[in-house]
């Protein structure tokens, strides 16, 4: 995980994303952008999953913070 870089941000910025956070995970096909990540008890949404050039290896996915955290009672863990 790491901030988007100025350039990563500005890019994002041009298409009207508001993208903050780069998480790089294994590959996966079950992660859209109708998925949440929580990282250190902060929840990010997903705005857009890049899979870079198709090879399945790592995924890119970018994200921003939640403005409302959801209380723990309603996060349901990962069923997959």
């Amino acid at each position: 995980m790491r901030q988007l870089s100025a350039k990563e941000f500005y890019a994002a910025m041009a298409v009207q994303q508001s993208e903050e956070i780069l998480f790089i995970l294994n590959w996966t096909s079950l992660i859209d952008m109708n998925c949440f990540v929580e990282h250190k008890g902060v929840f990010y949404d997903v705005k857009r999953v890049d899979t870079f050039e198709g090879y399945k290896r790592d995924l890119r996915v970018y994200a921003g913070r939640l403005q409302t955290q959801p209380k723990p009672d309603d996060v349901v863990g990962w069923q997959g």
